[in-house]
């Protein structure tokens, strides 16, 4: 039987609250949850969170939270449409937060690599995947794999999609074995440049 580790999440720290209990311990955890976790925590929903990699588990400990929940079936929309969902699942204008899932792009390279350094166990990116290039870099990040759906089926060629994919995955993971050169935020000459430049 299939988990839907988002909701099955958000249910258990939403009864926890409603019991007047703190903590909540989550014992199936999903790169996407802890995503999500991270929205909590800056919105206040959550006051931290502690993975823990023996039991692939997390420990949360919960804020200023009233409700919370996924919203299922899960389908998707347009910008124009969000106005409208807002509207329908939040109490009011200025008062909760409404999570969309994108396939933009990577948007948590740093959390992934959190995950990858602090974790003992293989790291599967699950979300946030919209094109090779986005593969190519989880993997060279150090993740095992990448799970693969709505970027490829979406294609107006999904075979030859998934023949990019593929590439991209075993390019990341070939350059993370390889072990990437040091990347530096200023430009820095990579060779001297005595006698190159003069003038005549």
């Amino acid at each position: 039987m299939s988990h839907d580790t988002v909701a099955d999440a958000l249910n258990m720290m939403r009864n926890a609250k409603k019991a007047k209990k703190e903590v909540v311990k989550i014992k199936i955890i999903s790169n996407l949850l802890i995503e999500i976790l991270k929205i909590m925590k800056q919105k206040g929903a959550v006051k931290k969170y502690k993975i823990d990699a023996k039991e692939k588990s997390v420990e949360v400990i919960i804020g200023d939270l009233t409700e919370c929940k996924s919203i299922k079936p899960r389908f998707s929309c347009d910008k124009i449409q969000v106005e409208k969902y807002r509207r329908r699942y939040l109490p009011a204008r200025n008062l909760g937060t409404m999570i969309l899932s994108t396939n933009k792009g990577l948007m948590t390279e740093g959390l992934i690599e959190i995950l990858i350094d602090e974790i003992s166990l293989p790291v599967i990116v699950d979300a946030g995947i919209g094109k090779p290039s986005d593969a190519c870099k989880a993997m060279e990040m150090g993740a095992a794999a990448c799970l693969l759906n709505t970027a490829i089926a979406s294609a107006e060629d999904p075979i030859l999609m998934a023949k990019a994919f593929s590439r991209a995955v075993k390019a990341g993971r070939e350059a993370y074995l390889a072990g990437l050169g040091k990347t530096s935020n200023f430009a820095n000459a990579s060779s001297p440049l005595t006698g190159f430049l003069y003038n005549s």
